[in-house]
């Protein structure tokens, strides 16, 4: 898979400016994949590649012939991007079961595999498995066992239960003996994201066993993960609390929650604040430790504290453990304004009332995090319409939002100002589809600017409709939207309004957006971005090649100051950091949205990507893997890859900012044009100074010939003109009228002509000045 990742990124790099600027701008409209066909069609491979990658960025099923096409190619890289293509398509499974009937390259049959476990359904479950059963030869490779036990653990990603019955999990549990660590890794993501319990036949013990022996930090995370629901995980746990690897600890504190296990109180106080945050966060879901007792001291530890403001400041790590615990304590009845709770709150180290800590004098993370546990509907309806603090208001929202509301009530909070508090109601609607919504759903998707509220009201309407008979979905206001929607500038709202379109079987008349021209040629230039934080630099190479328009996109906002300040609002542990909302509530973005530009490439350790909420709606949001994240491959943007810094990235907490983000570039073959046809025009300009110097020296050899000429009679003249005293002084008489005429010639003589004293030269040992270049005087 590297090799061929290697060969495709080589041949995205050596198609043409021009092509690559078509391409773009074609895959960014979502066109119809027949506009893609004389690409598909060029002699040059690398285009045909570009292409495929295209057209499964398109996503549409008229794809699949152009791509069936493709995996016939002679060329490898082209087969590859083809079959990457089709695992962005569903319902295309029997296209790969069908080359990998013929394919003999071992690396591509690899990327078969991957992409079955992204678009394959039950009934291919039985060729991955016969994957993991054979031996590891000249037929089989390493990366195909791997590839295979991926897909399993991408299938139970997308929620297909049948990956996890016993067969699959013992047939996983086995790869544990492999030597081979990829092997070992794919089948441990495989059997945590399964999540299994209740098994027979000693397949429980082989996974906790394999969770005790494996030396792997990363390895070993996952089986702790996969092992947690299963009996006699506990001796798993004591084991890992005591590791040496950060990612171990924390993967126990997160795998205690199912058992109970009481020993992540002691992780609570780990030196690490990242294993202390998960621990913390894990005592709050277990019911059976004394959650008051434990949590409230952390949370009076910290609630005093501030986020960073200025540059050069860190969030404090008890202000982080503070914020967690607090929205940790949400337990029933227990912010009650009564006698009993609030002496209950005081004994345990916190204040009497919730509302204190709500307080505006406070750190907006406390106050949000105290939001988050408000029971009052009147105050929570207040914050969310009126408080000046985004991050508070969308608590308030999401409070509101996540208890069994009423319609009535969750529509109250569109009087909010605040255009995402308005988004996140349209966006609980695709959740609770009410007919009733109609109307107030048209008038936000038809009169606001705001790209993020209108996507999410468009694809409100469209789960509305879906849940009614074909012949009767949409109303005439619906199908009046769809033109505006299908030419609107921002990817976000076409992508959006193309899934309205589908559901209403409606497609009309309207004027295609069309974007500005891709500057591929510049574009190639942008090589990697510093990411100044507090804690230390964090260098990222970006991926122009694989993903254009995001690197474009966050190149400009970069280079306009967007980022300077902003704070990186989700960290979780083990997981990703993600910054760049100005909001600082994950609502936030720049005004616009970008298409996905979805790639090949892997979510490893150190991965950088775009945030999204729905499809092509990336803004300014994008996040760093802290460790391998193979869930989130294939489904959002890589677009770079920290190269320094990673260990930075693992320190970082919820509030620390990005202080500022400096863009990198070097100069492409159009820049390097430029500078040599400036530096051949230079060099006419001396050659032509030289020449004229020539022939002005050529000039001047000529008079003083003539002035040599002339002096030397005048000389003779004068001689005869002076007579001899008796006494030997010398008697000037009458001068000669040639002795003038020389006079005057000399005085008209241009001052650049007439020659500099010369310097003495420099006797050896003799001592010399240093004139300072830095010296006025």
């Amino acid at each position: 898979m590297v090799l061929i990742s290697l060969l495709i990124s080589v041949a995205f790099a050596a198609v043409p400016p021009r092509t690559e600027a078509m391409l773009v701008r074609l895959e960014s409209l979502r066109v119809n994949p027949n506009d893609l066909a004389p690409f598909v069609a060029d002699e040059n491979s690398e285009v045909r590649a570009r292409a495929a990658l295209s057209l499964g960025r398109i996503r549409d099923g008229r794809a699949v012939d152009s791509l069936s096409m493709l995996l016939g190619d002679e060329d490898p890289a082209v087969r590859s991007a083809a079959i990457h293509a089709l695992g962005q398509l569903p319902g295309t499974g029997r296209y790969l079961h069908k080359r990998l009937s013929v394919e003999t390259n071992q690396s591509i049959r690899a990327d078969i595999y991957r992409a079955l476990g992204m678009v394959g359904d039950g009934w291919d479950i039985d060729t991955l498995v016969e994957v993991l059963q054979e031996p590891i030869d000249r037929h089989h490779t390493a990366e195909e066992v791997a590839a295979a036990a991926n897909a399993l653990g991408q299938m139970a990603v997308r929620g297909i239960n049948a990956v996890g019955i016993e067969r699959v999990v013992e047939i996983l549990s086995q790869q544990s003996r492999r030597t081979d660590p990829a092997i070992r890794y794919a089948a441990a993501f495989a059997l945590a994201r399964i999540a299994p319990r209740r098994l027979t036949g000693g397949i429980s013990e082989t996974i906790i066993d394999a969770a005790k022996s494996e030396y792997d930090a990363d390895i070993k995370a996952l089986l702790i993960r996969a092992s947690a629901k299963l009996d006699g995980v506990e001796e798993v746990l004591e084991q890992a609390q005591n590791h040496s690897s950060p990612t171990v600890r924390i993967s126990a504190a997160r795998a205690a929650v199912y058992s109970g296990w009481p020993g992540v109180v002691t992780l609570m106080s780990d030196p690490v604040p990242q294993v202390s945050l998960a621990a913390i966060e894990a005592v709050g879901q277990i019911s059976t430790l004394a959650r008051l007792e434990l949590l409230g001291p952390i949370v009076k530890a910290g609630m005093d504290l501030k986020s960073p403001r200025h540059d050069g400041e860190t969030v404090e790590p008890d202000l982080a453990r503070a914020v967690v615990a607090l929205k940790a304590l949400k337990l029933p009845k227990f912010w009650w304004e009564t006698d009993t709770e609030r002496y209950s709150r005081v004994q345990t180290g916190l204040l009497p009332s919730l509302s204190m800590y709500m307080s505006e004098d406070r750190d907006t993370q406390i106050r949000a995090a105290a939001t988050t546990n408000a029971v009052d509907p009147r105050n929570l309806f207040h914050l969310a319409t009126t408080d000046p603090e985004g991050m508070v208001r969308m608590a308030a929202a999401q409070r509101i939002l996540g208890d069994r509301v009423s319609l009535v009530r969750a529509l109250s909070l569109l009087n909010s100002p605040d255009n995402m508090v308005k988004a996140a109601v349209a966006d609980w609607l695709q959740d609770h589809p009410n007919k009733n919504s109609e109307t107030v759903l048209l008038n936000l998707a038809g009169t606001s600017n705001d790209p993020i509220l209108v996507h999410n009201a468009v694809l409100a309407l469209k789960t509305l409709y879906e849940g009614q008979p074909a012949r009767r979905r949409g109303s005439q206001g619906a199908r009046v939207l769809l033109p505006a929607l299908l030419g609107h500038e921002d990817p976000g709202v076409r992508s959006a309004g193309v899934e309205l379109a589908k559901c209403l079987g409606a497609w009309p008349n309207f004027f295609e957006h069309s974007p500005s021209p891709v500057d591929a040629v510049a574009l190639h230039e942008i090589q990697s971005a510093v990411v100044t934080t507090a804690r230390g630099d964090i260098i990222v190479e970006l991926y122009p090649e694989h993903a254009p328009l995001t690197v474009a996109n966050f190149a400009r906002l970069a280079d306009s100051g967007f980022y300077d300040g902003l704070p990186f609002h989700r960290v979780i542990s083990d997981f990703v950091a993600q910054g760049g909302d100005p909001r600082g509530d994950g609502w936030g973005g720049p005004g616009h949205t970008i298409p996905d530009e979805i790639n090949a490439l892997r979510y490893e350790a150190g991965t950088v990507g775009m945030a999204l909420n729905g499809r092509d709606s990336g803004g300014s949001q994008w996040f760093m893997t802290l460790a391998p994240q193979p869930h989130l491959d294939d489904r959002y943007t890589v677009f770079g890859k920290i190269v320094s810094g990673l260990s930075v990235a693992r320190t970082l907490l919820p509030g620390d900012r990005i202080e500022n983000v400096s863009i990198e570039r070097v100069m492409g073959p159009a820049g390097r044009a430029e500078v040599d046809q400036e530096f051949a025009e230079s060099m006419l300009v001396q050659l032509q100074s030289d020449s004229d110097m020539e022939s002005n020296s050529a000039t001047k050899k000529k008079k003083s010939k003539k002035k040599s000429k002339k002096k030397s009679k005048t000389d003779k003249a004068s001689k005869k003109a002076l007579k001899q005293t008796p006494d030997g002084d010398e008697a000037e008489v009458e001068p000669n009228v040639d002795v003038e005429e020389e006079k005057a010639s000399d005085e008209a003589l241009p001052d650049e002509y007439v020659k500099a004293a010369e310097d003495p030269d420099l006797i050896e040992g003799e001592k010399v000045e240093v004139i300072d270049p830095n010296n006025d005087e």
